[in-house]
């Protein structure tokens, strides 16, 4: 279709109501960037070489001006091969192609996901596990099964997570070991949406991506530079995907910060770097330390069940901040100022007290219940909600209260939600961690 020609609009519209009249409200877009025809082969604008990155953006502008003009309020949702400046304007995610199913090309996609989003386009994904046909080295269980689940760990931590291929692209279909690997991720991936959907809110508004290369976020520390093969998901996760075959290890730069390891839980100072294990089902994950990072309950698709509760995951440093945003995840209302962020603050004083702060910005959004899980520097010794001692060994309830695992380390606080400002003032005893165990 020439995308350039006058009139198209208006008979492409014609052919995609039938569509929408069946549900259809988003579209996947392949080929829409002229290839493979003659090279005399003429558009409307011109020769295919001089409106080659023209087209895609057209198909972009085409498809949402179409899926605006039957939901006026609704968000379109476009993915597509190719794209240029100016897509990101139309709702358009962009995915790699038809790429090859190998470890070169797999490699090749953690620059280019932190490129794509440095030039303005940050909704991006691909064919997690590659896409052209045939397996690695003819061994689907093995190898390529070994090949898919790194690819699939790393796509969890991309800004649209997705598997294709010119055959099997299931996880189930590499065995049962990639299957548990991706489910885990899945499901990691699933609780960490309302994190996500705050990120997303801020590349929306800020244009800051989703995937960030360290140097963006950290200017002025020249190891972030150096650093290509990691990066941070928003403002709090580094990532470091294991992008060699056979490795059960990977060095991790750690930039500017302290860094907790997301399954571990050991901390490592920052401007270093440290060699850290990878075993075949685990990324190398580590939290900032100050991070607040709001998740959802376990759920097997977005809209399944309320955000509710919102378990906030705390390890207090110092003094920090952060944030949830929350609108009716449909309708552009949000414009018009139909949405809630949720502010966080956390002090956390020389392992004597942490003061953690909730407070709302309107009544707009929010859970019925926060579960604040603390992972403290020492050991809780009591918890104040708004000034008034909360009850221990309570937190199994649906009332207030509080309770420690079995590390004494990690307090878990029920409270409620409800659009309600609320201080927790957590006391501790002082023992530090390594007197308690560590965790």
């Amino acid at each position: 279709m020439d995308f350039t020609r006058p009139g198209m609009e208006p008979w492409l519209a014609s052919q995609l109501r039938p569509l929408s009249k069946q549900g259809i409200d988003c579209w996947w877009l392949d080929l829409i960037e002229p290839e493979g025809e003659p090279a005399s082969a003429v558009y409307y604008a011109g020769k295919s070489a001089d409106i080659h990155n023209t087209v895609p953006l057209l198909n972009f502008r085409t498809y949402f001006d179409y899926q605006r003009s039957i939901d006026p309020i609704g968000r379109p949702v476009i993915l597509g091969r190719a794209a240029t400046a100016g897509t990101q304007r139309y709702s358009g995610i962009v995915w790699t192609g038809d790429i090859n199913s190998d470890w070169p090309t797999f490699r090749a996609h953690i620059p280019e996901v932190q490129n794509s989003g440095l030039s303005g386009l940050p909704y991006w994904a691909n064919d997690s596990g590659g896409f052209l046909s045939g397996f690695l080295h003819r061994d689907r269980c093995g190898t390529h099964a070994e090949l898919y689940e790194r690819w699939f760990e790393f796509t969890c931590f991309a800004p649209i997570t997705r598997a294709h291929k010119s055959g099997p692209a299931e996880p189930y279909e590499y065995g049962p070991v990639v299957e548990a690997t991706a489910k885990k991720y899945l499901q990691l991936r699933y609780r960490l949406l309302p994190y996500i959907y705050t990120v997303a809110h801020a590349t929306a508004t800020t244009g800051l991506p989703m995937v960030r290369p360290l140097i963006l976020e950290y200017q002025n520390d020249p190891g972030s530079a150096m650093a290509k093969t990691e990066f941070m998901f928003g403002d709090d996760l580094l990532v470091a995907p294991v992008i060699w075959p056979g490795a059960t290890n990977r060095e991790v730069y750690f930039p500017p910060s302290n860094w907790i390891s997301y399954d571990e839980g050991f901390e490592t100072p920052g401007v270093t770097n440290l060699i850290v294990a990878a075993p075949h089902d685990r990324i190398p994950l580590f939290v900032r330390a100050g991070t607040i990072l709001p998740t959802a309950p376990d759920m097997m698709y977005t809209g399944e069940k309320p955000w509710d509760p919102i378990t906030l995951n705390v390890w207090p440093k110092g003094d920090s901040t952060g944030s949830l945003y929350e609108d009716d995840d449909h309708t552009t209302a949000y414009i018009q100022g139909d949405s809630t962020t949720t502010f966080f603050h956390c002090v956390e004083k020389a392992g004597q007290t942490v003061m953690f702060t909730i407070k709302p910005s309107n009544k707009k959004f929010s859970p019925q219940q926060w579960i604040a899980k603390f992972h403290l520097p020492a050991m809780a010794a009591g918890v104040k909600l708004d000034g008034k001692t909360l009850p221990a060994d309570t937190a199994g309830s649906t009332g207030p209260g509080w309770s420690l695992d079995a590390t004494g380390l990690t307090l878990t606080v029920n409270l409620p939600g409800g659009h309600v400002a609320h201080t927790l003032l957590i006391t501790l005893d002082g023992s530090p961690k390594d007197a308690v165990g560590g965790r």
